[in-house]
Order: C-alpha cells, then structure tokens, then sequence
C-alpha cells in the first residue's frame, strides 16, 4: 500500500518587500542566523513581480514579509493582487502602525500574520517558522486531496468498466 505522507516538492522560498533597504538586509540576516534564507525586493512591484514569477514557475514563495508603506506600491496593494492572483503565500505584515483598526484590513485581505516595528527576532522567527508549517500543511492536503480525488475516479472507472468484478 503507498504511503500516505506528502514530500514537499518546494524548496525554501520567503520573500522580504520592504523599500528601506537597511531594514529588509537586517532581517534577511536575521533569519539567515536562524537558518531561513531569503530574497528581498526593494520596491512593491519588484516583489509583486517576482511573487507572480516564482508562481508561475511552481518553485512559489511560501513567506512573503511584507512593509506596508512602500512608495510605488503599497502593501495592501499588494495583498489584493495576491488574494486577485490566487497566489498561495503566507505573508507575515511588518508596520510601525499602533491604531489596531488598521490590522483588520490587513488580515481580511489574507495577511497571515502583523507584527508592529520595531519587532522582536524570537516574535519574527516564530510567526516565520508558523507560516511556513502552515504552508506545507496545505500544501500536503492538497496534494492529499487530489490523489482521493483521483483514487476515486479510478474506483468509479472499475466499478463501470466491469460491474460483474466489483460484485463477485
């Protein structure tokens, strides 16, 4: 009987957007030091762009952190654009934003997670490392439910084929 377990097919993806290009360095190094590589975009569209590039070569970001406050782009811009995209990303919000009102937006537009700036690196690392198990997670159930998905049809396949078999 064949395993049920899932291999991941993707390697590790997160993509940093932040148009301060001292803070995107600082916390691609940040979790560099915790063993997840990253890519960083400087503008909105760089990012939106290489989200959309990544996707469509089925090697997809799986994090995007995500600024806000980009000039050319914003971020819930760009949120809608992933939601509009169907494009799969957990995105981790960085904002110096303190109204809490604003954080409701964010996350009915599929934001995964929001974490205010100045953030903390055991903060960051931990919603990384969530986002990314949630990811995998749906991804497996995914590819789960498209092998029942297929198992079925070649049970219904049998069963029409050669009714007299299934019954004996």
């Amino acid at each position: 009987m064949p395993s049920t377990r899932v291999k991941s097919r993707c390697t590790l993806h997160i993509l940093i957007v932040d148009d301060d290009v001292n803070h995107g360095r600082s916390v691609k190094d940040v979790l560099a030091a915790h063993n997840y590589p990253a890519d960083v975009a400087t503008s909105g569209r760089e990012g939106l762009t290489r989200l959309r590039d990544a996707h469509t070569a089925d090697q997809p970001y799986q994090v995007l952190i995500l600024d806000l406050h980009i000039p050319d782009l914003m971020g819930v811009d760009i949120l809608r654009a992933i939601q509009e995209d169907g494009l799969t990303v957990k995105t981790v919000v960085l904002s110096g934003e303190s109204d809490l009102s604003s954080v409701a937006p964010i996350l009915k537009l599929g934001a995964y997670d929001y974490l205010r700036k100045p953030f903390q690196v055991p903060e960051l690392i931990t919603s990384v490392a969530n986002a990314l198990s949630s990811f995998q997670l749906e991804q497996e159930n995914k590819a789960m439910q498209q092998e029942a998905d297929s198992n079925a049809r070649l049970y219904q396949f049998l069963l029409n084929a050669s009714p007299d078999l299934i019954y004996m």
